[in-house]
């Protein structure tokens, strides 16, 4: 570079002499070049094309650092120093590793919506420098029409964790393990998603929970809710599942488990494929829901929520009925005395199913709360004369006060 600012410029060939191999002074050049310390000119001469250099100012800068004297005034940049104090990990990063840990994989909005709510500039920041430290990692996929950035932990996150006493030394699962596999991705994203959904609920991941209950690994339970009376498994089916599969999912939650108070089946198409399946599960409710907006609010408000009296309000008031043979959990009190109700709001119908088996009380019927959309229901009461049905209007649930 020197002979190129005293000279004012140097012919290729000129500059490839200083190397004793052509192909490794080619090389060189083409680096001086891309670091901007050179610039290079093409020419003809004497009718060939060649190639010219001249010196840049960052060329300059790197000939004063060597001692070379130049008679230009060119001021020398300093070169940041690098990072020596080591950084510190907040809180809030352990928490954010420590749901990436659970939920193995989580979208960049419900990050940022959960942890930075308004800040999510500064998430964004923050999770970039989490990204260079490499405690998680990223990548872009489409869903639904939009690239969004999932989110996973990293073999360092899960290092921090265990630093900071976050997971147990000989407990935690290395990052490579928490993968999904591509059948079991979209489902396990979904789960994640309704998990953000009800902050306020406890909920298991499919590892915990199944270690909890004792359950297989193979089997189909995608986490679930701690509730005050017992756990409530998840499950998600997807479009046109196998027959195998609903087979398998219902001798799933027939399987006698004592902590399980509740089973929650959201399903991402049509819900009659468990039409009149005769659940097997000592009266524990099953709730068949769509997942979509409205499946999660009748979840929210009704099933975990305490809105299901005050919906049905107008017909009487809805109270915890005396231990029965049949079971049934409702009492519907009016004027008039008290009849046992059973309602499918909630997508449940282990008790309808029980009603229309075993109840056969002629001096009272039972109350069969349903919404007025649902027709598989009215046609599969139709004849029972022992249940009189009160049909609901669907866009009640809309409602904040019923």
């Amino acid at each position: 570079m020197e002979s190129v600012y005293r000279s004012g410029g140097l012919w290729r060939e000129d500059a490839l002499a200083y190397y004793e191999s052509e192909t490794y002074g080619k090389r060189r050049l083409w680096q001086m070049v891309k670091e901007q310390m050179l610039e290079r000119k093409g020419v003809w001469r004497n009718g060939v094309r060649t190639s010219k250099y001249f010196i840049r100012t960052k060329g300059k800068r790197e000939l004063i650092r060597a001692g070379v004297e130049i008679s230009e005034d060119i001021k020398v940049i300093e070169k940041p120093k690098k990072r020596n104090r080591k950084r510190e990990w907040t809180e809030r990063d352990i928490e954010i590793l420590l749901e990436l840990y659970r939920m193995r994989a989580v979208k960049l909005e419900l990050i940022l919506e959960k942890w930075f709510g308004e800040s999510r500039g500064y998430g964004k920041i923050r999770l970039s420098v989490m990204k260079k430290e490499w405690l998680v990692t990223s990548k872009r996929t489409r869903t639904n029409g939009r690239n969004e950035a999932i989110y996973r932990i990293t073999e360092r996150g899960v290092r921090l964790l265990v630093e900071r006493g976050a997971l147990k030394e000989g407990e935690a699962v290395r990052a490579r393990d928490l993968e999904f596999s591509p059948m079991q991705k979209d489902v396990m994203m979904e789960a994640g998603e309704l998990r953000f959904t009800l902050p306020e609920i406890p909920y298991l991941d499919s590892r915990t929970f199944k270690r909890k209950h004792e359950m297989n690994r193979s089997e189909l339970v995608l986490g679930g809710f701690e509730l005050p009376d017992g756990d409530c498994a998840l499950y998600i089916v997807r479009d046109n599942p196998k027959e195998q599969t609903v087979q398998r999912l219902v001798r799933e939650i027939g399987a006698p488990r004592s902590n399980i108070s509740r089973y929650l089946v959201f399903c991402k198409g049509d819900k009659t494929h468990f039409a009149g399946i005769r659940w097997s599960t000592g009266g524990k409710p099953v709730h068949v829901l769509p997942l979509n907006e409205q499946g999660v609010t009748i979840l929210r408000e009704l099933v975990f929520g305490d809105r299901l009296a005050e919906l049905v309000g107008e017909y009487g008031e809805l109270c915890t009925a005396p231990e029965n043979r049949w079971r049934f959990r409702h009492v519907l009190k009016t004027p008039a005395g008290e009849r046992f109700a059973v309602e499918t709001l909630t997508g449940d119908t282990v008790l309808l199913e029980r009603a229309l088996r075993e109840y056969r009380d002629t001096r009272t019927k039972i109350v069969l709360f349903l919404w007025e959309e649902d027709m598989t229901t009215l046609e599969r009461v139709k004849g029972a004369s022992w249940i009189e049905v009160v049909s609901i209007p669907r866009g009640r649930l809309q409602q904040k006060t019923f």
